[in-house]
């Protein structure tokens, strides 16, 4: 897994710290999802981990198509379409 933090250098060292805690958290074992069978993302838990920022921001991840497979452009369109927030605009401004 790859990181990258993005502060002020006044917060370097706090932010380098919390994480350094939350990597040491993350199983180390690599997950394989079987293509032909649907996964449930469906967790009990709910995690916070308190680090020192003002806004936080959540995500999700979900297996999907090849990018060279016949459903990769669509769906790529879909994604910079949901980046942009341009649905956001749309279903909650005008309904």
């Amino acid at each position: 897994m790859r990181t990258a933090l993005t502060c002020s250098s006044e917060s370097v060292g706090a932010n380098t710290s919390a994480l350094g805690k939350f990597l040491s958290s993350v199983p180390q074992s690599t997950v394989s999802l079987p293509a032909t069978q649907p996964t449930s993302f469906a967790r009990d838990a709910k995690s916070f981990y308190p680090l020192p920022y003002q806004v936080y921001y959540g995500s999700l991840a979900l297996p999907t198509t090849s990018y060279t497979s016949a459903e990769g452009a669509p769906l790529q369109v879909l994604a910079q379409l949901l980046t942009h927030k341009h649905l956001h605009h749309e279903i909650r401004e005008k309904g």
